[in-house]
């Protein structure tokens, strides 16, 4: 199962490689989605392939997991999910 993953940089990043979230998908339809997140400090250089090799390591730990509402049934509606969570921020 190999997992997918969304990046959420600030709305303000120009030439700032500055903060940002990663966060990693993994599952199917059959058993469902689970999702871990790595968080990246504004004071931290962004850094997508350590931010990956976190979220996913988190997505699989059984106390840091996040499990998606029973209604998503696709790994698109999984992102919609995330980035709605995200921008309500």
């Amino acid at each position: 199962m190999r997992p997918y993953f969304i990046h959420i940089r600030p709305s303000n990043v120009q030439n700032n490689c500055k903060g940002g979230k990663t966060i990693a998908v993994v599952g199917d339809e059959d058993n469902g989605y689970k999702w871990g997140i790595a968080h990246c400090s504004i004071n931290d250089n962004y850094d997508k392939s350590k931010g990956r090799s976190l979220a996913t390591g988190r997505a699989f730990e059984k106390k840091t997991q996040m499990n998606f509402p029973d209604d998503i049934r696709t790994v698109k509606q999984a992102e919609a999910h995330i980035r709605q969570l995200f921008t309500q921020v």
